[in-house]
């Protein structure tokens, strides 16, 4: 049996509910439900969410990235970060 790594199995994941047009508020609810997923930020969340749509072809608007940013990602897993810098990070995730 292989054993897939933590990123390439949460990959494989985001992009099969890519494919069944899944848009970002149910991925993010699906993944943050995971116990593989458990210990991750909700920011790291979203950033990999993000990233997986931009490969696939489906990178969101800024807004829908800023309203997806407020919704789901608690103010403690960015404090004392620039709201503004982590936004331009997640606008052009790679």
């Amino acid at each position: 049996m292989i054993h897939k790594s933590l990123s390439a199995e949460l990959s494989a994941k985001i992009n099969s509910k890519i494919k069944k047009g899944w848009g970002v508020g149910r991925i993010f609810t699906y993944i943050r439900g995971l116990i593989i997923c458990e210990r991750m930020t909700d920011l790291g969340i979203l950033r990999v969410i993000l990233y997986q749509m931009r490969e696939a072809g489906k990178m969101l608007s800024k807004e829908k990235i800023q309203y997806h940013f407020r919704t789901k990602v608690s103010k403690e897993d960015w404090a004392g970060s620039s709201k503004g810098e982590i936004l331009r990070d997640l606008y052009d995730p790679r």
